[in-house]
Parts: C-alpha cells; sequence; structure tokens
C-alpha cells in the first residue's frame, strides 16, 4: 500500500491533515504561498490577459523585473537575439510558465525571508527551501534542461509541507526537531511516526487542495538515490532533482553545526544520485556549491538592507533610451508576434519610458472601445469596467484619434482642458493630475489607443517638446508594422 493510500485511512494522518486545516482558517495564507500559487496557476491560462497579469506582478518588483530582463539576456537565450527591454517582450521569448516560476520564486524569496524575521523557529525550513531552490535552478542550467524554473519552484514547494508545519502546526514542528535529534533517524522516518505521513505528503495534498497543476505535484515526489540506476525518465527527472536539492540543502543547513560533516554528506547524495541525472557527481557538487554562493549573496543583499530600483514615478531622464529600447524590441518581435502581444510591448514601453502611474490600451470592436491591456496599480480591477461607445464629442481620445497625433493634457483641472476631458473618464477617474493619449491607427483606421497618466503629487510629469519627437518615433513605429 502506497503512503498516499495511507493517507486516506491512518487516523493519525487525518488529526494532522484536519489541524492544518483548522489552523489554515484560522491564521489565513502563509505568506508568499497564496501569491505564489495564483501565479503558477494564471501561467496555464493561455489568455493573453493572464499575460499581462503576469507583468504586472513583474513590474511591480524592481528587484524581480531585474531578474527577468537577465535572463531574457542571458547567454541561454541569446541565440533568439537582440537585447530585451520590456517585461512583454520577455514573456514572448521565454515563457509564460518560465515567467511565471520565475517571479513565484522571487515572491516566496522576498516573503520566507521578510517572516523569517518574525518566527526564528521558521528561519531554518525558510533557508533550506530557498537554497534548494537555488540548487535545482544551478542544477537545471548544468545539465541543459530547458525549463530551470520549473525545477526550481519545485524545489521551493518540495518544502512546502515543512513550512506549513512550521507556521501552522509550530509545537509539532519542535517535537518534530526534537525527535529527530534525539533518535538519529531520518527526518522523513519521524515525521511519519508523529504525523501519519511524511512532510513530502503533508505538502502534496496541501497543493492538490490549492488546484495546483500536475506538473508541479509531479515535482514534489520523493524519489530515492539508487547508484546503480541509470538516467530517470523524463516524467521523473523535475522529481529527482527536487529530491536532491532538498536532501543536499537539509545537509548543508547544520554544517556548521556538525563540524563540517554537511559537505561530506553532500558529497555521498552526488555520488548517489549522478547516474539519476546523467550526470558527474563533481558537475552536480559544482551546482551546489555555486548555489550555496548565491543563496550567500542574496542573504547578505537583503540583511544589508540595499534597496531595489525606485518605485517613484514621473518622467526619467533616460527618456529618449528607454523609447529606444522599446522600439528595438518591437523591431525584434514584430515578424512573429501577434498583434496584441506587439502591442502590449508597445503599452510597457511607454508606461516605463514616461513614467506613468498607469497605462491602458484600448481596442475598438465596432463602435466600442474597450481596456484590454494594462499597466500599473489597481489596473486588473479596471479593466473590467472601462468600455465605452464611439462618440463624436471632440475630447482628447477623438482628438487624437481623428487626427493621428499624440494629445497630451497637462493639467485636468484647468477650466481651459474641460472640453478635452472624454465622458469615460470623468466616470472612471476624475482625478487630479495629466495624461497622454497615443492612437493606433492601421492603414487609415482606428485600432484603438493607449491611455496613460500620472497623478498629482508626483515630480517631473510635465512633457517638454524636446520628448515628443521619441514618442512620435514609437507611434509611427507602431502604426508601421500593424500596417504591413
Amino acid at each position: 500500500m502506497s503512503l498516499n493510500q495511507s493517507i486516506l485511512i491512518d487516523d493519525t494522518a487525518k488529526v494532522t491533515l484536519a489541524r492544518l486545516q483548522k489552523s489554515m482558517q484560522v491564521n489565513g495564507d502563509l505568506p508568499g504561498l497564496s501569491s505564489a500559487v495564483q501565479l503558477i496557476q494564471q501561467a496555464h491560462d493561455a489568455q493573453e490577459a493572464m499575460d499581462n497579469q503576469i507583468v504586472q506582478a513583474v513590474l511591480a518588483d524592481p528587484a524581480l523585473t531585474q531578474k527577468v530582463l537577465r535572463l531574457a539576456n542571458s547567454t541561454m537565450y541569446s541565440t533568439f537575439g537582440g537585447q530585451v527591454s520590456t517585461i512583454s517582450r520577455a514573456i514572448n521569448l521565454l515563457g509564460t510558465d518560465t515567467i511565471a516560476h520565475l517571479a513565484c520564486s522571487q515572491k516566496l524569496i522576498n516573503d520566507m525571508t521578510t517572516l523569517s524575521g518574525d518566527r526564528t523557529d521558521m528561519q531554518g525550513a525558510m533557508e533550506e527551501a530557498v537554497l534548494a531552490g537555488h540548487i535545482a535552478r544551478q542544477l537545471a542550467q548544468s545539465t541543459n534542461i530547458k525549463d530551470t524554473e520549473s525545477a526550481a519552484i519545485c524545489a521551493l514547494l518540495y518544502s512546502m509541507g515543512k513550512l506549513l508545519l512550521a507556521y501552522y502546526l509550530p509545537e509539532e514542528y519542535e517535537q518534530l526537531k526534537k525527535q529527530t535529534l534525539s533518535s538519529g533517524e531520518p527526518e522523513q522516518h519521524n515525521a511519519i511516526k508523529l504525523l501519519g505521513l511524511s512532510l513530502e505528503d503533508l505538502g502534496r495534498e496541501t497543493a492538490k487542495e490549492w488546484g495546483l497543476p500536475s506538473a508541479v505535484l509531479d515535482g514534489l515526489r520523493f524519489i530515492p538515490p539508487n547508484d546503480s540506476q541509470g538516467p530517470v525518465s523524463a516524467k521523473d527527472r523535475l522529481a529527482t532533482i527536487s529530491t536532491f536539492s532538498h536532501e543536499c540543502a537539509e545537509a548543508m543547513s547544520g554544517d556548521e553545526v556538525d563540524g563540517g560533516e554537511g559537505k561530506t554528506k553532500v558529497a555521498l547524495l552526488a555520488s548517489k544520485y549522478a547516474k539519476m541525472l546523467g550526470a558527474a557527481p563533481e558537475q552536480l557538487m559544482s551546482s551546489v556549491q555555486e548555489a550555496q554562493s548565491v543563496a550567500d549573496a542574496e542573504k547578505r543583499t537583503v540583511n544589508g538592507g540595499k534597496a531595489g530600483p525606485s518605485l517613484v514615478k514621473g518622467i526619467p531622464v533616460k527618456l529618449a533610451q528607454l523609447v529606444e529600447e522599446g522600439l528595438t524590441d518591437i523591431g525584434q518581435s514584430a515578424k512573429d508576434t501577434s498583434p496584441g502581444k506587439l502591442l502590449a510591448i508597445v503599452g510597457e514601453t511607454l508606461y516605463t519610458a514616461l513614467g506613468l502611474n498607469r497605462a491602458f490600451i484600448f481596442i475598438k470592436k465596432n463602435s466600442t472601445f474597450t481596456a484590454r491591456i494594462g499597466f500599473g496599480p489597481g489596473v486588473p480591477d479596471l479593466l473590467n469596467t472601462l468600455s465605452f461607445e464611439e462618440s463624436t464629442r471632440l475630447d482628447a481620445v477623438n482628438f487624437a484619434l481623428s487626427r493621428n497625433k499624440l494629445m497630451y493634457v497637462d493639467d485636468v483641472m484647468d477650466s481651459a482642458n474641460s472640453a478635452k476631458l472624454p465622458l469615460w473618464w470623468k466616470l472612471h477617474f476624475n482625478h487630479k493630475g495629466s495624461f497622454v493619449v497615443l492612437p493606433i491607427i492601421v492603414k487609415g483606421k482606428p485600432l484603438g489607443f493607449i491611455y496613460g497618466e500620472w497623478l498629482s503629487g508626483y515630480p517631473n510629469t510635465v512633457l517638454q517638446s524636446t520628448d515628443m519627437p521619441h514618442i512620435e518615433k514609437l507611434h509611427q513605429t507602431v502604426s508601421a508594422f500593424l500596417s504591413r
């Protein structure tokens, strides 16, 4: 009888799962896990709207934005050609799964690090999970596994059972640690005795309840070492990497306590898993050492309080450079990218280059304009409501569309601009600030427009005459590509 089957009938396991569920209802989500799960679920939805939600999640985190762009510009993807400067194009290049998994990893790492400062009892479990994710990523890269982020996220979530136990059932977690230390038996053996199920199964049962994809669930299985076995099947590969990464992270976490025995344990694990992963033991050891260096550097950065790029909005000094980088992305994507995804790159370029608080891409269908893609805080909720019928009122939008020309309203509170304010704008926004409208005209007909706004109170939100040629170049380039 398998352990998963025993979960259904073992009274101790039933009690553990029931107490865990009750604690989760009382204490709420473990920080990081709920947002991570949502990102993974979104990655398996093919709609372009979901791509935009993932872009939103990335752009909201400057450190994550830099990680995604570094990956897109790494040697692994350089054969696709050109520098990547927008997250929208990075998604086209790397794939939604990779971006979502990288975002998930970063969110977990950020939230785990923050939480560990408040819950010292969780610190060890969190650091193990983070290290396991780094090991899996390094190992996947060194063995030429294309989807390195899937390996990393499976290794991170492989420790989910331990994290859930530490957060929701701290007394049982402390008891498990003491029992493992005193008995000298592996932690998993003690977990089954104490909880009625292994930590992996505790995490997997919870992951099933959350509706994680089967591909991720398959990677959360324990694969025992077998130094006489050849390479594992494709189905077991992620689970094997997750197991090896977790076991190494666990061994290394106690290295300072047990007088350096952790390195000896890792060497033994590498010798047992090498053939299964189709690599030399030295290659596995190298991946573990590199991962440890990355994890240590990451920890120093967090503990040292090093801040990421500023989130303060306002027109950047390097507007021209940002527009040119966006134009490069557009040019390299135009041949094999759908119009919707191309417009997402344009919208993100405008959002970033102008330092907008929010931006929306409206698409016209029949006589109705509807916001399809957006950037900035609060965008997902607004996308469900921003829609209006075409009119002859000569406001900023109709002026821009009728003349195929950029329209800029520098102060919405100025009475001289009152007639320029669209009725839908007054209904949904109607706040102090300024905005810009970039028309999208294809073969002489309006396809839609991009609306971008700056809220009052932010520095440098006035477009200068020297900025206009760069924005107009973006405008003309987009129209030309879409008209092909």
